[in-house]
């Protein structure tokens, strides 16, 4: 789930995994509009990875994370 304001100034992204098993998730696949923002973590339980083509976001399973953009 991704919320922004109207003048897109900020963002707040939900992720949850619902599968059995640990899901890794590319931000700047998944939001190629906000490719070049900085995530800030809000709540929830994750990790993080850096690889060539981005940031991957690694959630358990069951796992739930909430995150926030400025741009």
């Amino acid at each position: 789930m991704l919320h922004e304001p109207a003048d897109h100034s900020r963002a707040v992204l939900g992720l949850h995994n619902p599968s059995p098993a640990e899901a890794r998730v590319n931000l700047s696949t998944l939001l190629p509009e906000r490719a070049d923002c900085t995530w800030h973590f809000l709540s929830g339980s994750m990790h993080t990875s850096h690889a060539a083509d981005g940031t991957y976001v690694h959630l358990a399973a069951a796992g739930t994370v909430w995150l926030t953009a400025a741009s």
